[in-house]
């Protein structure tokens, strides 16, 4: 797949790091667009989304806060989404309603990058609503985050059946990538896998 910079409209919009909006750098676009199998979500993930759509697939759908990015993709497959209010909430308004039927548990492979300092059960609750109930070996989640949450991370996802591990060939890469994760520094992202078990 080719998902060149010079390829992606999202890179002409400026990264808001307050909001902890860190874009991926190519090869991690690509490998991390590699993953996705059957019907996709891209959770914090435009520029995967992106470079899915551009690459001919209907089946993919981006939930993001970031109301810049709604011109970048056909009607239909971009999402205003709030975490905190999203898939897994009993919130009444029409718009998280309309979420809830068509997307709660609706897809095979979900691609997340969360921001960091989301509270590591709110990002729980989103891996368990955006997959698929069905049980299927190649249905996955794939989480960009510090490898130090796996282990909470597992323990929050066991009451839903789901249960994670670092991926072991794929290295997670920001163009500009925060402060204390950039490459050499002793925090680590990793991309965590997580299956319905």
């Amino acid at each position: 797949m080719n998902s060149g910079k010079d390829d992606l409209d999202i890179y002409k919009i400026e990264e808001n790091q307050s909001n902890e909006q860190y874009f991926f750098d190519n090869n991690t676009i690509r490998q991390l667009a590699d993953l996705a199998a059957g019907c996709t979500a891209c959770l914090c993930t435009p520029s995967v989304g992106e470079a899915l759509i551009n690459s001919g697939r209907r089946d993919v759908f981006v939930f993001d806060t970031d109301g810049r990015l709604v011109n970048l993709y056909p009607e239909g497959q971009f999402w205003l989404y709030d975490l905190q209010r999203g898939l897994h909430s009993h919130a009444s308004d029409a718009n998280t309603k309309e979420l809830i039927a068509r997307f709660q548990h609706q897809f095979n492979t979900v691609i997340f990058d969360p921001p960091f300092s989301t509270d590591i059960a709110i990002v729980a609750r989103n891996i368990n609503a955006f997959l698929t109930w069905e049980y299927n070996e190649g249905n996955s989640v794939y989480v960009a985050y510090p490898r130090a949450g796996l282990d909470k991370l597992n323990e929050l996802l066991m009451e839903y059946g789901i249960y994670g591990q670092e991926h072991p060939n794929i290295e997670i890469n920001y163009v500009n990538p925060p402060e204390h994760y950039k490459p050499g520094a002793k925090k680590k992202i990793s991309l965590l896998w997580f299956k319905r078990v």
